[in-house]
């Protein structure tokens, strides 16, 4: 509503323009275009929405909703040229030519973010993750914290619905980690039924929000869901990255997670009890 205020107070002085103010524009007895003396207004409204796009493509990463590669000043640039070269150059057109190719620079880039991107769970892909890591391996980057996730019984899911409910699966647990990540954190599909959530200037407490916050949203899944669905549960190994080799954080991820595998499939034989260790299964 607010975004839309400027608009439409513009649109009341165009209207207001139709019938002699002169305020916007006018034209002459020999038929000529002149800006009026708010004329300025179109252009500070435009740079107001392109400040604006900027300001929620930063805010939109900060809450970390996936937007690490989103073409926003591809955009934004290229059309801020193109309406200050129109607004320097009175009766040069560069308005839509500036807004033709910013369209062809950002499909370039859109095309470029799909490479990155898993279609089915609609996360990022193994590619991202190890864009990720190469970053954080390079600066050394501290406070990362990794959530390596199993889906338990995925087999069993594909065999007893089908392998359309085991696609919706997938798309499931994309919406559940996606509204569970928190500031500065990515959810990532690392192969077929394995998940990675990666936390950035982190924290403990960041971590266990994250964790407890899976955990809710799958069990709001599996209440929710109609009978005779498909149940979720993941299997979790957690670990800070201390620096060095990503691929001895890796492992370590995925040691942790498999002795969470190995006690959930023994407990659920009933051959021993849950073995403790640093995540629950989810």
């Amino acid at each position: 509503m607010l975004l839309g205020a400027p608009l439409l107070a513009l649109l009341v002085l165009l209207v207001a323009n139709l019938f002699g103010t002169g305020w916007i524009f006018s034209i002459s007895a020999d038929n000529a275009y002149h800006r009026g003396p708010l004329n300025i207004l179109l252009y500070l409204l435009l740079f107001g929405y392109y400040a604006e796009s900027v300001w929620q493509v930063h805010k939109a990463k900060r809450d970390g909703i996936t937007v690490e590669f989103f073409p926003v000043y591809y955009f934004v640039v290229t059309c801020a040229v193109g309406t200050l070269l129109q607004g320097a150059f009175y009766g040069m057109a560069f308005g839509w030519l500036s807004v033709a190719i910013a369209f062809v620079l950002v499909d370039s880039q859109t095309r470029s973010l799909r490479g990155y991107t898993d279609e089915l769970s609609g996360l990022f892909g193994r590619k991202y993750m190890n864009y990720c890591l190469d970053r954080i391996h390079d600066t050394q980057e501290k406070d990362v914290y990794g959530i390596m996730m199993d889906v338990n019984c995925f087999k069993e899911i594909n065999d007893t619905y089908g392998h359309a409910e085991g696609d919706r699966a997938i798309q499931e647990i994309g919406h559940i980690l996606s509204g569970a990540l928190v500031a500065n954190s990515v959810a990532i599909r690392m192969s077929g039924d394995e998940f990675m959530v990666l936390i950035r200037h982190g924290s403990e407490e960041l971590l266990n929000e994250t964790c407890a916050a899976i955990e809710q949203r799958v069990q709001h899944y599996n209440e929710t869901a109609p009978a005779g669905s498909f149940q979720l549960s993941f299997s979790t190994g957690v670990a800070k990255y201390e620096g060095g080799s990503v691929e001895k954080f890796l492992v370590e991820l995925d040691q942790r997670m498999y002795a969470q595998k190995r006690a959930f499939h023994a407990a659920r034989d009933g051959h021993a009890a849950p073995e403790q260790g640093n995540a629950p299964s989810i």
